[in-house]
């Protein structure tokens, strides 16, 4: 995490997870080998962090910076980089048809053997078909076992995998980053008016409303004249009349 910005040194977090259960064994080797200089590293984990303003578990700067700057071979490596789909004890070995041995993760796409129910048992990737129906079922036989072959070697990377998220997710409940802990602070917290202000304000209010009450107590309502409603003058008799227009004749 990189956070240009208000860059703040979470020590808190990194001592939590440097002691935490699922760092047990990386813990018990480096006090171990490096317990006399252990001040001196964490400085300098301390002052990489500063320079470069992000946010990485000491383990991992451990593994990734200063083991390989130093040349420190680190037993933890293989394991923790290791892809968890791919990954296994031994890398499943392949017998070709044709006689020869191929060590591959997935099926070669070659005509392989594999041992079924103590048989012998024939997988082929691609097939052409033939003038033959015995050939042909034979054909589809042998494509279908390549295709569960692969099912089969999917199935159990899906289950790796399933299983290194279980563990991933177990050993990080509980540690919270530092992205969790500054949420727990306000982003914004509004004016808060006090006690003093708020009587303040009510004292105002009341003595507002009390001009007003006096003023208008003061007003004499027989001095307020009522103009009368004027009179509206007949047409007929107004001076003002309107001049007829009269056309003169020939023009239609």
């Amino acid at each position: 995490m990189t956070s240009e910005k208000h860059f703040v040194l979470d020590q808190t977090l990194f001592k939590k997870d440097f002691y935490s259960a699922c760092n047990s064994t990386q813990r018990i080797w480096f006090f171990q080998n490096f317990l006399e200089h252990r001040s001196e590293i964490q400085k300098q984990f301390y002052n990489f962090i500063e320079l470069h303003k992000i946010q990485i578990l000491f383990f991992d700067w451990f593994e990734l910076y200063y083991a390989s700057e130093h040349h420190i071979p680190y037993p933890f490596a293989s394991i923790k980089h290791a892809c968890p789909v791919t990954s296994r004890s031994k890398t499943p070995v392949w017998n070709l048809t044709s006689g020869p041995t191929v060590e591959s993760e997935h099926p070669p796409l070659r005509n392989i053997q594999i041992t079924h129910n103590n048989q012998t048992v024939e997988a082929a990737p691609y097939k052409l078909s033939t003038d033959d129906a015995l050939s042909n079922t034979k054909h589809i036989i042998n494509q279908n076992n390549f295709t569960n072959t692969n099912l089969n070697t999917l199935g159990k990377q899906l289950t790796r995998l399933e299983k290194q998220i279980q563990r991933t997710t177990t050993s990080s409940v509980g540690i919270k980053t530092s992205t969790d802990l500054k949420l727990k602070n306000p982003v914004f917290k509004p004016y808060q008016i006090t006690k003093t202000s708020q009587t303040q304000i009510q004292e105002n209010q009341t003595d507002f409303l009390r001009a007003i009450k006096t003023h208008l107590q003061h007003l004499d309502s027989s001095s307020l004249t009522v103009p009368d409603t004027p009179q509206i003058t007949n047409p007929s008799t107004s001076t003002n009349q309107v001049n007829t227009f009269k056309w003169p004749r020939g023009i239609f």
